[in-house]
């Protein structure tokens, strides 16, 4: 996990909100409530116009929430806008215990299954 763009990496904050971009340019011209700007709220109107699944939207709110966690996490540590985990052990330890996490690895497990997650809801876009 180390020196991941969070942001901008497979499975980011970037993939969710091309995924529910992708969805709005698709289904927006024909129902105005998928036009709107905030990604979680989108995700909402997608499931409940039956664009997406029930499951889709609970796990990438899920996720996206989670990635925006790490990202402040991340700025704080750094003291910088940045998207990009450290490098440094001590610096992903100390992101890890903001989190609530026990520990570096529990973290880096953590943040794998969520990139995971993403990437597979992402990459069904383009499978169907």
């Amino acid at each position: 996990v180390k020196v991941h763009n969070v942001k901008l990496g497979r499975g980011g904050i970037r993939e969710i909100e091309f995924f529910v971009q992708t969805q709005q340019l698709i289904a927006g011209g024909r129902f105005p409530e998928l036009r709107g700007r905030e990604t979680v709220p989108m995700l909402d109107a997608l499931a409940a116009r039956g664009w997406i699944t029930a499951d889709a939207r609970d796990a990438l709110t899920r996720q996206y929430w989670f990635l925006r966690r790490v990202e402040h996490a991340v700025q704080m540590v750094a003291d910088e806008q940045t998207h990009v985990l450290p490098e440094e052990d001590e610096e992903l330890e100390r992101i890890a215990l903001m989190l609530g996490f026990t520990g570096e690895a529990e973290f880096a497990e953590a943040f794998r299954a969520s990139l995971q997650q993403v990437e597979r809801h992402y990459a069904a876009l383009f499978e169907t």
